[in-house]
């Protein structure tokens, strides 16, 4: 999907998670946020 100049392109997340290690993504975060690590 291609979008005006000023915008970015969406990626295809099914590939993008298949091409790629989840330890690479830029939101991965090894330890839990200690909120969730509190409630469980």
């Amino acid at each position: 999907m291609t979008l005006p100049d000023n915008k970015k392109e969406f990626p295809d997340w099914d590939v993008y998670y298949k091409q790629n290690k989840v330890e690479t993504m830029p939101w991965y975060e090894k330890n839990l946020d200690l909120d969730i690590v509190e409630e469980i």
